[in-house]
């Protein structure tokens, strides 16, 4: 089966992705009980696997030497992900004793293993999940260009196993940094992957998921996160339960949500937040400390407008990581895209 570009790209995985930002935004805001922001990383995850499974078929197809490969694929992620990333690190750098001090850690994306190694939290958190994926990304593509289709799916199966055993290990060992290891998290990005695996082997699930299906498995995932499991094996199986929801929204958005959701889902504005969502997550982390400053600010109404749980606080949070990113994406991030792109378009 022969990817294009076409064929990767619909919008309504962008709206997926621009939702899974937004959870990730409630739950570094409000501090919720329910732990929505974990839910939205792993729905990146699922978006990732899938994603860059198709991406690296998609140039296997072009029949080129494994270097060659190597060097487009490695040049586009970088041209991506990094300037961005690199610059938020670079800012934070100019304000932080503690982030010149991990400097190192950020610049080698190891800010995971910095977690685990330090068992506190560090500077830039939330930039485990970036972590996670460049570690993944940095593999998977050798992985993938080097097994057989056959092999690729018996990986794939141990990935799925795996990510469970290692977080349960976490849990018994009662490690709550664990979760953020790569190997911790193989099973969300394996299932992604599988399902790009199984379409190119021709292997097609149902284009879409009719309501009834769709709420049985909202409520198998419900069960499984509700019952009265002992810590441990709950925190081995949960994110593999809300890793299969993500998989049949991946599927479904990949086709299309029809109705109302449909509508939902292709609006413009939701789409474009989805293009810009890792410029959200980036800089969110970036106006989340700014924020907690304000917040100490001794002018009447600032503590309150910029304290965690307040609604106009968010609303205010929201709009000024948006922006960040807006520019950031049209100014920074794109150009150095588009340049990446002219210069592969011209050699081939």
């Amino acid at each position: 089966m022969r990817f294009t570009q076409t064929d990767l790209y619909k919008p309504h995985i962008d709206s997926l992705r621009a939702i899974a930002v937004f959870l990730v935004l409630v739950q570094h805001w409000f501090d919720t009980a329910l732990p929505v922001g974990r839910w939205g990383v792993i729905l990146f995850f699922v978006v990732s696997g899938y994603l860059i499974t198709g991406n690296i078929q998609r140039l296997q197809s072009q029949n080129l030497p494994l270097a060659h490969l190597a060097f487009q694929f490695f040049a586009r992620r970088t041209a991506r992900l990094l300037p961005a990333y690199y610059l938020l690190v670079c800012i934070w750098s100019l304000v932080s004793s503690q982030m010149r001090s991990d400097f190192w850690w950020y610049l080698l994306y190891g800010s995971n293993f910095l977690l685990e190694t330090r068992q506190h939290w560090i500077a830039m958190t939330a930039s485990w999940s970036l972590a996670v994926e460049e570690q993944f990304y940095f593999v998977w593509f050798f992985v993938v260009t080097l097994a057989s289709r056959h092999r690729l799916v018996f990986v794939l199966a141990a990935m799925l196993i795996l990510g469970p055993v290692c977080r349960y290990v976490y849990a018994v060992q009662a490690n709550p940094f664990g979760q953020y290891m790569p190997w911790s998290n193989l099973d969300a990005l394996a299932i992604g992957a599988l399902l790009c695996v199984q379409e190119m082997r021709g292997f097609s699930l149902p284009s879409r998921l009719r309501p009834w299906g769709l709420g049985f498995l909202l409520a198998i995932v419900a069960i499984l996160i509700g019952l009265d499991w002992a810590a441990t094996t709950k925190e081995a199986l949960s994110p593999l339960a809300i890793a299969l929801l993500c998989v049949a929204l991946l599927r479904q958005a990949k086709n299309s949500f029809r109705g109302l959701v449909g509508q939902l889902m292709g609006s413009p504005s939701l789409v474009y937040l989805g293009k810009i969502s890792y410029g959200i997550y980036l800089y969110h982390m970036l106006t989340n400390a700014l924020a907690a400053n304000f917040a100490k600010i001794d002018v009447p109404g600032m503590a309150q407008m910029f304290a965690g749980q307040s609604a106009v606080g968010f609303v205010v949070h929201i709009g000024l990581t948006v922006i960040l990113a807006a520019l950031s994406f049209h100014f920074f991030e794109l150009p150095i895209r588009q340049k990446v792109s002219r210069h592969f378009s011209t050699k081939s």
